[in-house]
């Protein structure tokens, strides 16, 4: 699997912290030796720790003074040949012990800086997480407040378990993770106080609903998003009841910091990861069901505006909602004409990751809520699908197709009023005579199929013979001829009515 990684850049603080702290191993870097054999020796240093008592004191400084040499070696190219050492697990055991025996968090801090560079270089996460990280989670609540060098260190490491799909018994402790991160925050927060008559407040106003921006401290909202994110996208454990407490924390979490999308591209990828993971979750329970009595989609309306780099992810959990939920406030908000022109920019503006989800979005208005359909035939949507035809570019004309099919057999008309015919002439004779724009049998099949479905809705009515003759053109014949073979019944029969329906136009002229 690709390694997806959220790692804060934590130079910085490190400079900071060395500057502080005097080498009492100061002759480990008079050695003139080379990096691999300063590794070996501060990897033996470690080894060679009979580590029973708590750490204070000259030890306590000794020890700080190896682990800032281990920690410059996991600054360079080193640290891969460190990850396929044999004495890495032993090394991280080490560590482990000095984690439980210390009190310093600047220990500790250098101790989670190394495994997030180690896990980053590849180290295995679940041994990494397990040996490590899981046994200090309990000194959580304190770092929050007392040390956010630590506790970005600690969530930067996290990071990296998160962005692993894990099973069984790993999944279970990495979520025994996320619930000691989750719980000192939500005592923070008070999020156990938010009663039904909060929720809609606290959605309208996050701010002034809880301080969570004056509680912790900024630097670490990033990290810890990223996490909780991360986490509930590679779930796939099943918590019963404890995932509506999780699942409405992540939300509340998002809320929280959306007036932080506006300070930079970092906030807004925080606020993508946190959707992405409740997104993902969604497809593996009743996502509407949960969230759905918060209004949550209020919100994300609200961000699609203003933020272009988050449109996929909010339109998908707009849509998640709406296709779950059996709530029907959802649709009082998004089958309207205002909504409707959202979705035609997304597809004006060549947002190619969001259009999946507008047809989904669309999908969803049409099959469960039937008011949409008229709004769907005067909003602007029609006009950009029909445009985006003469795209170059597939995935916005295979878009406008699947819209198309959706949505033919309401708003046929409309279609035709605006040139869908001809959109599809000229899609279909570059695709299949010209060449000049790559297709699949997939998309021209079903374009030959939603020419089929209008002759068939425009008869009797005053569009019949219009319609015919649109469809009777020489250059859509040629389609239809080039077309007859494809592999596919249903387009096949589609084909061969359009050919006789040419052959008889031709006759009776």
């Amino acid at each position: 699997m690709q390694r997806r990684t959220i790692f804060l850049d934590d130079s910085r603080a490190m400079r900071d912290c060395s500057s502080r702290i005097t080498l009492a191993s100061s002759s480990l870097n008079a050695i003139n030796c080379n990096e691999k054999g300063r590794l070996d020796r501060i990897i033996d240093y470690f080894l060679e720790q009979d580590l029973k008592k708590p750490i204070i004191g000259s030890t306590a400084d000794d020890l700080e003074s190896w682990l800032l040499n281990l920690c410059s070696c996991t600054e360079s190219d080193i640290v891969v040949t460190l990850v396929r050492d044999d004495r890495l697990m032993r090394l991280i055991n080490v560590l482990a012990q000095v984690l439980q025996l210390s009190a310093s968090s600047r220990i500790a801090q250098l101790i989670f800086t190394i495994l997030g560079r180690l896990a980053d270089a590849g180290a295995e996460m679940t041994e990494l997480s397990v040996r490590a990280g899981l046994p200090y989670l309990s000194n959580i609540a304190s770092m929050i407040t007392g040390d956010p060098d630590l506790i970005i260190s600690v969530l930067s490491f996290y990071a990296h378990s998160a962005s692993y799909e894990l099973h069984g018994r790993q999944q279970l402790l990495l979520y025994a993770s996320a619930d000691e991160l989750l719980r000192p925050l939500s005592l923070l927060l008070q999020l156990d106080s938010c009663c039904e008559g909060y929720k809609d407040m606290m959605l309208h106003d996050a701010s002034s609903y809880f301080s969570l921006l004056n509680l912790v401290p900024a630097p670490i909202l990033q990290p810890l998003g990223s996490f909780l994110g991360k986490f509930l996208a590679n779930c796939s454990y099943d918590f019963d009841g404890e995932v509506f407490t999780y699942l409405r924390h992540m939300l509340f979490f998002f809320v929280a910091i959306t007036p932080l999308f506006s300070r930079s591209d970092d906030w807004r990828k925080t606020g993508n990861d946190l959707l992405l993971g409740l997104n993902n979750f969604c497809m593996h329970q009743d996502f509407g069901t949960l969230l759905a009595d918060f209004h949550a989609w209020k919100l994300c309306i609200q961000l699609i505006k203003i933020h272009r780099d988050m449109t996929q992810q909010l339109l998908c959990f707009i849509a998640n909602i709406a296709s779950t939920s059996i709530n029907n406030d959802i649709f009082h908000d998004i089958a309207t004409l205002e909504f409707s022109d959202i979705l035609s920019s997304i597809l004006a503006g060549g947002i190619h990751s969001a259009y999946s989800d507008v047809v989904l979005t669309i999908e969803v208005l049409f099959s469960q809520w039937p008011p949409y359909r008229k709004t769907f035939r005067e909003s602007s949507l029609i006009k950009v699908l029909v445009d985006n035809m003469y795209s170059v570019t597939h995935a916005v004309v295979n878009t406008s197709i699947n819209i198309a099919s959706i949505t033919v057999a309401e708003a046929w008309v409309e279609l035709f009023t605006a040139g869908l015919v001809s959109a599809f002439s000229h899609y279909l004779h570059n695709a299949l005579i010209k060449r000049t724009v790559s297709c699949t049998t997939k998309f021209t099949g079903r374009c030959f199929r939603i020419l089929h479905q209008m002759i068939e809705l425009s008869r009797g009515t005053a569009f019949e013979e219009p319609m015919l003759s649109a469809l009777s053109t020489d250059v859509l014949y040629e389609c239809y001829v080039a077309a007859h073979d494809f592999p596919n019944m249903a387009v096949y029969a589609s084909v061969s009515t359009l050919i006789e329906l040419v052959k008889m136009r031709h006759e009776d002229t």
